[in-house]
């Protein structure tokens, strides 16, 4: 506990874990828009970004990448609740509040006629396979369900998932607003900001990531799906960017001495704007 402990690197890898979106707290849930606006003050919002937990981590990028130019956004996101219609959970804790959460979106979205684009953001990876790899060894899977869904399985969970969300995205579409789908995002299983301070303070070597066929075996397989289910509608983009962290071999948790993600799965700033940034300009 004593920051002496660790020396100025190491310091400044654990300092990434506090690091988060100054807009997380006050944008939790659905708000009133002139509170959480951003980006040309001097605009209608004309774009949102809408997700769980992911969204304010990725909104850095969004920003710096410059993919929405000189438009002004808005912020919705609360944990675990990402933006698909008509489904439960099959440990439904959070249903209500998911529920009433997404309800909020689309009153909000359809009372802004100047909102034209959403940017939908998501652990995609947690809700195509009901699992998460910190949490492998847990028997329990959070499973989604839907008014087609027979008996939940996890052979099943990625279709309800495709169901789910090419309802939200037909929605949208409905209202005349256009999607961004933002892809998969690595997950590196372990705190990376401790492991990298762990390091230095050992004089060790910072991990060197995760291997490219672990995240492409989920992030990869994530994007896959999203990719087909933009292809079938117009209107429809996807920004693919997990491969932005990696080489042939292996994908980095850290560059230049910072952690990439803040945790076990959430992009950093450093992550989102050293990372993430190039690669979605890199796609416009």
């Amino acid at each position: 506990g004593f920051p002496n402990r660790l020396n100025e690197l190491g310091r400044a890898a654990i300092a990434v874990a506090e690091e988060v979106d100054p807009l997380q707290a006050p944008c939790r849930g659905v708000h009133d828009t002139k509170q959480c606006r951003f980006g040309n003050t001097d605009v209608p919002v004309s774009y949102a970004i809408i997700g769980d937990s992911h969204a304010p981590s990725l909104r850095p990028a969004i920003i710096s990448s410059g993919i929405m130019g000189d438009a002004a956004g808005t912020l919705y996101w609360i944990e675990g609740c990402p933006l698909l219609v008509d489904i439960r959970l099959s440990h439904g804790s959070r249903n209500q509040e998911c529920e009433s959460f997404i309800e909020a979106i689309w009153a909000s979205v359809s009372s802004q006629p100047d909102l034209k684009t959403v940017i939908l953001v998501g652990r995609w990876a947690y809700w195509t396979t009901g699992f998460v790899p910190e949490h492998r060894f847990l028997r329990r899977q959070m499973l989604l369900i839907d008014d087609q869904t027979g008996e939940p399985s996890v052979a099943e969970n990625a279709e309800v998932f495709e169901r789910a969300l090419g309802r939200a995205i037909d929605r949208l579409n409905s209202l005349g607003v256009d999607v961004i789908l933002a892809g998969a995002a690595p997950e590196p299983v372990f705190d990376v900001p401790l492991a990298t301070a762990m390091a230095t303070m050992a004089g060790s070597e910072v991990p060197r990531g995760v291997p490219r066929s672990d995240i492409k075996s989920r992030a990869g397989a994530v994007d896959a799906l999203l990719r087909s289910i933009a292809a079938e509608r117009d209107n429809v983009e996807l920004l693919t960017y997990w491969e932005a962290f990696c080489d042939d071999m292996w994908c980095d948790t850290a560059r230049e001495g910072l952690p990439l993600f803040r945790d076990d799965d959430h992009l950093s700033r450093a992550g989102a704007i050293l990372v993430v940034d190039p690669a979605l300009a890199l796609l416009q």
